[in-house]
This record gives structure tokens, C-alpha cells and sequence, in this order.
């Protein structure tokens, strides 16, 4: 992945060189999704997947029974904020942010060792940076607005990305491995096990196998000191954890169970296997069909440039890849927007480009490539991070695509090493420039409007404009009228609480517990499509007499209850029918049917 010859035109060679352009352009772009976001602080909120993550961080000490482990990561920051969950969300937008420029920096650091002809100046750096940067827009693109353990598991690795980028760099200039980079490798690794612990170990892997590989291509020298501070690094951060946080015995022993639940009935490894199969076909080949549009018309400029029409040629060529957005979302002039319901709108445009650099790069740049270019640590830090997005997104319930594209910076960063390697075919650099500004417009925008226009299962910014109120976390939370009526219906329903009483919210109604401010009897999470799992979680907290002391818990139905969800109530000695009253909201859709304890004096009468 060298530069091209010594004699050819240079990318932002010079004061008048197109880096200042570059990064003024890409942090209009970042802006743009950073502005959103702090916009979206206060607004709007999602009952289901984001009120499970609230909830598990409100009582993050005492709800041990989790298949992730997220909770001891933002918990004690949770707690710090004074449970605020606007700081919540910045908080998740300032790592966001300080990951992809450290992530940034780290890449173009050592993109200067493969590009000897970079220009001198700084801003070359900053220029790629802020592209990749930029990019990480496409983050808020369909995730829940507070911070979960994806956010955990894609930041965290590519931290590691970072460390071993830094080594490479330091190594290239033939110094000894920095003990530094290894000795800062302990919080994101015991960070990404505690998230998704299950997955870790394959990230873990890809990693090791690929840093190692690139590492000794080099003739890295002063391995011992770098592993053993590495190792020492991330013994010292599980030892904080078992000791300030939580015992790691009944951690582990509670998050097996629960993934062993979760591995068995919800998620099997095949069914897994088999939906990333078919998914990714049929994301991939759309994309392919996107990426052969915007080339046809490249194509086309290009034989234009051997007529007497060549001053249409560059032109053209640069129009392939918009041709390319626009054919795939004709209806929105080639930019989708974002939002849960529109992802696979956004996925396949952005592999579709991320195919048209590959293009211009290997096929209309390979002319003058250099043999060099096939080197080791090159070929590893390319399968790194070409794979990395989607050996991260392992484990997930949903296509692999979905979760991979959130690290679609790391294709991004490939994408500026194309464009700053073709400096010897205006044609192929101009495609790639062109595919690679059309990928970062995406990937922005993706972000903004999946914030204040199609956030994650809540209202838009625009009609997110009614106080919750109340008590607890949710409390200074502005949503939109209806569900403010619906949310303060169930407040009423539900009556005067204590915060911390039980509350058992079946299904996916996490958020619901989190509105009373009260606390979830099992797993913060009751499953929709697995019940059982659910019950297992009741039960295993019923081993005790009466776990929740003198209240009994309130429990809070968007269905007639089943005869699971009953024989776990009658486990904790709990009936419906004897201890409880039933009152219905019937504010939204669909009704709630909240069961609220009855009285000592009630109970006995009945």
C-alpha cells in the first residue's frame, strides 16, 4: 500500500493542496450528526431495548441476573450523572467521538509510513481523520438513543485497532514494540468481555492473530516487556472489577445461565448462521448491482476522455457513484435517511461504494502498483479491518450487515488509503474520491435524520415535546402528547411507589419499570418471544422467601398472562387472582393490564 513514484502529482501537496478542503468538508459533515444528537438528548424515548438498558443501569449493583455485563460499565457513570439520562446520551456521543478520532489518527499515523510522498504537513493526518470521523455518523443510525453494549463492543475493538496501529507505526520506524499501547490494551478488553462475553473471545482472536502476524512481518522487537504489559494490563482491570464493582463468581456464574437460555431457545447458534447467510446474499448482490451502475457510468467517461468530448470525461467519471446512491434510493435523491425501519436502505449503498473504491483501486489503479504493495503488515491491517465489522457483530439477532456497517469507519479508513494511493490516474483517483464523499454523505446523514427524524422506536425531535414528569430517571424526559398521556395513565394505574419496589413488566416493557422507578424481579429484560427464559429468571430469584421484603411487586401485562408467566408467579407464592387487582389502561395501543398488590386487609378478606 506504498505511494505511487517520487515524480508523480502528490494528493494536498503544498499550501494550495486539497487537505484544508478536505477536512473543513468532513467536519461540516460530523457537525452535522454531533449537532443532531445533542439536539436528541432530552427527547424522546424507547419503552422496549432502550428502557432495558436505562433500567439495568438504575440498579446496576443489584440486579446480578444480565446476559451482558453493560451494566457495570455505565451503571456507576449512570449513577455519577445523578441517573440523568440526557448526560446518558452525551455521554455516548463524546466516546463516540473521542474513539474515532483516536481510531483516525492512529490509521493515518500509519498510513504515512506506507506514503512517503504525503505531504509534510500535519493537516494530511488531520484531513483522513476527520473523514473517518465523519463516517461514524451512521452509528446513531438505528440504535436506541442511550448507550448499550453494542456501543460497547464496536468502541472497544476498535480501541484495540488503535493500540495495534500505534505498535505498527512505532515498529515501521524501526523502534522496539511501545509498552505504552500494550499497557492500555486492559480496559477495552475486560470492557469488551464484560459486554458480550460470549462473542469477545472471537474479536479477541482475530485481533491477536492478526496484530501477531503483522507484527512479526516487521521484526518487531521487545516482545516480552509488550506482552507482559498487556497481560498485567488486564489483570490489574479484572481485578478493579471483582473488587470495587462485583464478585466475579456470581457475575459469570449469572451471565452464563442467562446466555446459555439465550444460546438455546432465543438465539441458536445454526438459525443465527443460517439468517447471516441469507441476509448477506441478498444485501451484497443489491449492492453489487449498485456498484455496477455507478462503474457503467464511469465507464462511460472514460471512453469519453478518447474522443473529442474529453472534457466530459472526469466529470462523468465522478458522476458514477452518485448515479449509483440515486438509482438506489430514487425517492430521496440518493440519500435514505435512517431509522430502524429503512436500514437496509443505508446498508447497501454504502457496501455499494466501499466496492466501487475496491474497483478503482485493484482494476483501474493496478497499472503502476507496486509488488511491495503485497507486503504482510499491509495484507494484515487490510483483512483487520475489512473483517473487523463483521467478526464484532457476531452474536447478534439481527442480519449482520445491521451491526457490521456501525463500524463502516473501518471501511472508510480503506477507502482514504485507496484514494491517497492512486496519485498516478486522475481517472481511478476521481472515482474513488467521488465514491468515497458519497459513502461519508450517507453515513452522515444516516446519522442526523436516524436521530431527529426516525429515532429508535420514539417520536421525532420535532413532536418529542411533552415533559414525562413524575418521579425518577424519566422523569425530565419530553416525548410526544400521546404517549406522555399513555405514560402518565400507567403512573396513575400503578399508584404511589417507592423507588426500588419490584415491578415485573412482561413483555419488553422495561421501560415501563423504569417510569415508577422501580426494580425488575429477575433479568431488567422479560422476553417477547421467549417466555420461558423469563420465568427462569423469576424463579431463580424466588429461591427466597419473599425476595422483595413487605411490597409485593406490581405486574404490568400487554396480553392476557399464559401459563408460564402464572406457575412463576406461583412460584414466588404469588397469585393474580388472590393478591391482586387488575386495572387497565387503555390510553395507546395496545391496553395494559396492571396487577396491583392488594392491601394486608384485602388479601385476607379475599
Amino acid at each position: 500500500m506504498t505511494s505511487g513514484s517520487p515524480e508523480v502529482p502528490r494528493w494536498g501537496t503544498g499550501s494550495r493542496g486539497v487537505w484544508p478542503w478536505v477536512a473543513a468538508a468532513a467536519l461540516l459533515a460530523t457537525a452535522v450528526w454531533v449537532i443532531a444528537a445533542l439536539m436528541m438528548a432530552d427527547r424522546g424515548f424507547d419503552l422496549s431495548d432502550e428502557g432495558f438498558y436505562v433500567l439495568s443501569y438504575r440498579w446496576w449493583d443489584s440486579t446480578p441476573r444480565v446476559f451482558t455485563g453493560v451494566q457495570y460499565l455505565y451503571g456507576p457513570v449512570f449513577q455519577l450523572l445523578g441517573w440523568s439520562i440526557p448526560g446518558l446520551r452525551v455521554v455516548r456521543l463524546v466516546s463516540i467521538v473521542l474513539v474515532h478520532l483516536a481510531f483516525g489518527w492512529a490509521f493515518m499515523a500509519w498510513l504515512r509510513t506506507r506514503r512517503p510522498q504525503a505531504p509534510s504537513s500535519r493537516g494530511w493526518e488531520l484531513a483522513g481523520t476527520l473523514t473517518i470521523l465523519a463516517s461514524a455518523g451512521v452509528t446513531y443510525g438505528w440504535l436506541p438513543l442511550s448507550p448499550g453494549y453494542n456501543d460497547v463492543v464496536a468502541l472497544t475493538s476498535l480501541l484495540l485497532v488503535s493500540l495495534l496501529l500505534w505498535s505498527l507505526t512505532v515498529v515501521s520506524r524501526g523502534e522496539r514494540l511501545p509498552v505504552l499501547a500494550a499497557a492500555c490494551a486492559g480496559p477495552p478488553v475486560v470492557a469488551l468481555v464484560l459486554a458480550k462475553w460470549a462473542s469477545a473471545g472471537l474479536i479477541l482472536l482475530f485481533l491477536l492473530v492478526v496484530g501477531v502476524l503483522a507484527l512479526r512481518a516487521l521484526g518487531a522487537r521487545g516482545w516480552l516487556r509488550y506482552v507482559v504489559a498487556a497481560v498485567a494490563s488486564v489483570a490489574v482491570c479484572v481485578l478493579l472489577v471483582h473488587l470495587f464493582v462485583q464478585p466475579l463468581g456470581p457475575l459469570a456464574s449469572q451471565m452464563t445461565e442467562v446466555n446459555r437460555l439465550v444460546a438455546r431457545d432465543t438465539n441458536s447458534p445454526m438459525t443465527l448462521l443460517g439468517m447471516y447467510v441469507r441476509t448477506t446474499l441478498s444485501m451484497g448482490w443489491e449492492a453489487v448491482v449498485v456498484a455496477i451502475i455507478s462503474l457503467l457510468v464511469a465507464g462511460l467517461g472514460l471512453l469519453l476522455r478518447r474522443t473529442r468530448f474529453a472534457a466530459l470525461g472526469l466529470p462523468l467519471v465522478a458522476l458514477g457513484p452518485v448515479v449509483g446512491l440515486v438509482t438506489a434510493n430514487p425517492r430521496h435523491g440518493g440519500v435514505p435517511g435512517g431509522g430502524s425501519g429503512v436500514i437496509r436502505s443505508y446498508v447497501v449503498p454504502l457496501i455499494g461504494m466501499a466496492l466501487v473504491v475496491v474497483v478503482a483501486r485493484w482494476v483501474l489503479g493496478r497499472r503502476r502498483a507496486r509488488a511491495s504493495e503485497g507486503r504482510g503488515p499491509d495484507v494484515a491491517v487490510v483483512v483487520m479491518l475489512l473483517l473487523l465489522p463483521a467478526v464484532q457483530a457476531a452474536g447478534t439477532g439481527n442480519p449482520l450487515a445491521y451491526l457490521a456497517v456501525n463500524q463502516f469507519p473501518c471501511w472508510t479508513a480503506l477507502m482514504v488509503a485507496a484514494c491517497t494511493a492512486l496519485t498516478h490516474t486522475r481517472a481511478a483517483a476521481t472515482l474513488a474520491i467521488s465514491a468515497t464523499a458519497c459513502a461519508v454523505l450517507v453515513a452522515a446523514t444516516t446519522g442526523a435524520d436516524g436521530l431527529l427524524q426516525h429515532p429508535y422506536r420514539t417520536a421525532a425531535w420535532s413532536d418529542a415535546s411533552v415533559r414525562i414528569g413524575g418521579g425518577g430517571p424519566l422523569a425530565d424526559m419530553h416525548v410526544d402528547a400521546a404517549t406522555a398521556d399513555r405514560l402518565r395513565a400507567i403512573r396513575e394505574a400503578v399508584g404511589h411507589r417507592r423507588a426500588g419496589d419490584p415491578v415485573m413488566g412482561f413483555d419488553e416493557m422495561a421501560g415501563v419499570v423504569l417510569l415508577v422507578d422501580g426494580r425488575s424481579v429477575g433479568e431488567a429484560w422479560y422476553s417477547r418471544i421467549d417466555h420461558s427464559r423469563s420465568a427462569a429468571g423469576i424463579r431463580s430469584v424466588c429461591t427466597r422467601a419473599r425476595p422483595w421484603g413487605d411490597t409485593l411487586p406490581v405486574v404490568v401485562y400487554d396480553r392476557a398472562p399464559s401459563s408460564i408467566d402464572q406457575d412463576a408467579l406461583r412460584a414466588c407464592g404469588l397469585s393474580l387472582s388472590a393478591d391482586y387487582t387488575l386495572v387497565t389502561v387503555d390510553q395507546g395501543d395496545p391496553r395494559l393490564r396492571v396487577y396491583v398488590p392488594l392491601g394486608t386487609e384485602e388479601r385476607t378478606r379475599r
